[in-house]
């Protein structure tokens, strides 16, 4: 077994770590380790599967993949307010009936409103969505920090009140008559051939990724996640924190605000036994807080 040199300065000191230190791992090395590169190249393969299977190969077709885009930007940027979330070790069920309780009451203040112009309509509608959204974050956050109440319990309630809320406002019908030039200057408008959610979510996938890379606010989301107690010593105010990942969580997704099918949302109620049958069965724990 061989020894280590004594080194006689801090120069020398300094170069036998750079010798000893393991090389850094190739660019292709990294991308084969990487789960979001083996995804994408599952993704790849499966549109290449359904465009050589579908009649006259229409899958690969402008509108069949702008279909697709605007039905991936609804996904991905649901995806980033569960992210900010995840990366804090909690998690928000109730994220998808924030977004419809939201557009519920956001649609019927710009149709009260819309006489007075599309523009005011718009902003104010704009607002009450927001202050809804940023309520239901707000009575999660308040749950899961001062009582103590597992979030995922915590959102499954908050999950079922906004629906009933919802579905109580509207008679269990959609909301009907916003403006056109609305829907046609945002909803449906595209740049080229790229629909315009696609490219808001492309947008707020890119301010995500720079969130937790480079600041303050997204190292100190990715500490609470990876130990709290550690959190805690080093000075982040954990329940201010998690507060306000919740209350920023909704608020991402309200980006996909529009009045949405009150049936959808009991997609997420599938989603919510399937995750409750899957805790109990991996941790053999029927309690949750």
């Amino acid at each position: 077994m061989s020894l280590p040199v004594p080194v006689t300065n801090a120069g020398e000191a300094a170069e036998a770590a750079e010798a000893a230190a393991p090389g850094r791992p190739s660019l292709r090395a990294r991308l084969f380790s990487s789960t979001a590169a083996w995804i994408l190249v599952i993704d790849i393969i499966l549109v290449l599967i359904f465009g050589a299977l579908s009649i006259d190969h229409t899958f690969w077709s402008i509108a069949a993949l702008q279909v697709v885009a605007l039905d991936s930007a609804t996904a991905l940027i649901l995806a980033c307010g569960i992210a900010l979330l995840l990366g804090a070790g909690e998690i928000d069920l109730s994220v998808g009936a924030a977004l419809l309780l939201a557009s519920v009451y956001g649609g019927k203040t710009i149709i009260d409103l819309s006489s007075s112009g599309t523009l005011v309509a718009a902003l104010v509608g704009l607002v009450v969505c927001v202050a809804v959204g940023a309520v239901i974050g707000f009575v999660n956050g308040v749950i899961v920090t001062r009582l103590h109440v597992s979030s995922l319990i915590a959102t499954l309630a908050t999950l079922g009140i906004a629906t009933g809320i919802a579905n109580i406002a509207t008679g269990g019908a959609d909301v009907t008559g916003l403006p056109e030039s609305l829907q046609n200057d945002v909803g449906i408008r595209t740049f080229g051939s790229i629909p315009a959610p696609a490219l808001i979510a492309l947008a707020v996938w890119m301010v995500m990724w720079i969130l937790f890379r480079t600041t303050r606010f997204g190292l100190r989301m990715l500490a609470l996640g990876s130990s709290r107690s550690a959190a805690e010593r080093s000075g982040i105010r954990v329940n201010v924190q998690l507060v306000t990942a919740f209350v920023w969580g909704v608020m991402i997704a309200l980006l996909l605000w529009r009045t949405k099918s009150l049936g959808a949302c009991i997609v997420m109620h599938g989603v919510t036994n399937f995750l409750l049958g899957a805790y109990v069965l991996w941790t053999h724990d029927w309690y949750f807080w």
